[in-house]
């Protein structure tokens, strides 16, 4: 008889020590293969079991340890996991003696001496089996779980899928023509990498140009953005974005990009002797210190090998570009005797003023909020519409049709491109189409119109509202100017590509 079998018959109950009985299978994904449960602690899923194959060896399971870290044993056998009962008074020191080191399994034990339930469970346990409590049961502990080959026990799919994974090998530095950040590199032999390590200020924001790549169909250029910490942290706690899910209306994710100190888009081209070289595609990726991260945020493995073959300094944040410029011959070059680097700063959308309007002759005054002009707004002619289903191939969603439209003019003129008027809302979302609905006919358009005068097409602009189902009987509007933060600038690289 197993001394656990000898246990059960004396039928003395264990739960004030942290071992109540219960379901003999756990249910939880960390539990070792053919376990067999002989106890709970009652918090957290933390229960004892034997594991086949190990005779009666005791482990612990907590399923809300570190990855990893979910079993260890307890007890060479059941015999011993009473003695260190006796000794400890309960179960959660044996749990956690893992993670302690000798103080404070100490400790743990003079600040939670046994309670007299437990002191009487205990003395139970001393006539019944004539046991003594263990000597040095840290000791004990240590030692047992020091000699244990961990990779003898065997879990669940589910289980391993939690376990971290081992770190993978940097793939090493390789730039072709349309190669990424993210491991694609496309066609193509990597190009020869010419360093630069130029520094510059555009804008308010300093700009590094570390190296370019000379490859056989273009010229590759990486660009970084150093952005100082303090404006970062600023932005996600003004914004909230380390603490809650960001639910932002339309309105809203416009200012909030606006605001984002790492949003720098810029247009590459080159001037290589005498001709421009125009950007074919580019991509981007971005690095935030590691002070503005969450704390279980882990970076990306290819940004970090951007940060190490450039050796950017990771105390900044980065915004990182690349771009792919084709070259303007039919074949490469095979002398440089002029490059330029060409910078054009993205504009940024700056939310302006909300209106309401509902027919023509009426007027929007405002004021621009990057030049503080005073302007206004005259609806020339305002129009319900409803837009021919047949457009959306989609037999089985039911789409919006119904729009409004509205031309306007505004004096003084603003420059072409320089804003857009928008719908606040995003209007209405498709929905399933009703069984008996599916072989309705095209519907017709009709417009309701209101016009008060011709329409001076020079001068006039158009808006359209989003789509719904029944159009608003007011659609509310906004302003949305394009912001440019700094002026086209040059760069002469000559000199690094010079043969």
């Amino acid at each position: 008889m197993t001394g656990y079998e000898a246990f059960l018959q004396a039928g003395i109950s264990l739960a004030p020590l942290g071992l109540e009985a219960g379901d003999r299978h756990s249910g939880y994904f960390c539990t070792p293969l053919g376990a067999e449960v002989i106890g709970w602690e009652g918090v957290d899923g933390i229960h004892c079991c034997f594991v086949e194959g190990f005779g009666e060896m005791v482990f612990a399971v907590n399923p809300m340890g570190l990855p990893g870290e979910w079993v260890h044993p307890i007890a060479r056998n059941f015999e011993d996991l009473l003695r260190l009962l006796l000794s400890c008074g309960h179960l959660a020191p044996l749990e956690q003696a893992y993670g302690w080191d000798w103080a404070q399994f100490d400790q743990f034990l003079e600040e939670n001496p046994p309670v007299p339930e437990q002191t009487a469970v205990l003395k139970r346990l001393k006539e019944a089996f004539s046991l003594s409590p263990m000597d040095a049961p840290y000791d004990y502990l240590r030692e047992l779980q020091a000699s244990f080959d961990y990779d003898r026990l065997t879990y669940s799919e589910e289980c391993l899928e939690a376990l971290p994974q081992p770190p993978q090998p940097a793939p090493p530095w390789r730039v072709t023509f349309e190669s990424n950040f993210w491991g694609r590199y496309g066609r193509g032999h990597a190009g020869k990498e010419i360093p630069v390590d130029r520094t510059f200020s555009w804008g308010d924001v300093t700009w590094y140009v570390p190296a370019v790549y000379l490859c056989t169909a273009g010229i590759v250029v990486d660009l970084c953005a150093r952005v100082p910490e303090e404006p970062i942290r600023d932005f996600l706690d003004r914004w909230r974005l380390r603490t809650e899910a960001g639910d932002f209306t339309l309105e809203e994710r416009a200012q909030l990009s606006t605001e984002n100190p790492m949003n720098l888009d810029a247009a590459v081209s080159a001037v290589l002797n005498g001709k421009i070289l125009r950007q074919k595609h580019g991509c981007g990726t971005f690095w935030v210190p590691v002070s503005c991260q969450e704390p279980d945020e882990a970076s990306s493995p290819e940004v970090e090998l951007v940060l190490d073959h450039y050796r950017l300094d990771r105390s900044y944040g980065w915004a990182i570009h690349r771009s792919a410029l084709p070259w303007a011959t039919r074949k490469k070059p095979l002398h440089v005797r002029d490059f330029r680097l060409c910078l054009v700063r993205c504009p940024q959308d700056v939310p302006g003023p909300r209106f309401t309007v509902s027919g023509p002759g009426q007027t929007v005054p405002f004021t621009h909020p990057v030049t503080g002009e005073a302007h206004v707004l005259t609806v020339l002619d305002y129009e319900a519409e409803e837009l021919d289903s047949a457009h959306f191939r989609d037999g089985s969603m039911v789409y919006p049709t119904h729009c409004a439209t509205f031309t306007y003019q505004i004096e003084p003129e603003l420059p072409k491109g320089s804003f857009r008027v928008q719908d606040c809302s995003s209007g209405d979302q498709p929905r399933p189409k009703e069984p008996s609905a599916q072989g309705d006919g095209p519907v017709a358009v009709f417009a309701i119109t209101a016009r008060s005068s011709p329409v001076t097409f020079t001068t006039a602009k158009a808006a359209c509202s989003s789509l719904y189902f029944e159009c608003p009987e007011a659609v509310q509007w906004r302003l949305v100017f394009r912001q440019k933060t700094a002026e086209d600038i040059e760069l002469d690289l000559t000199e690094a590509l010079e043969d």
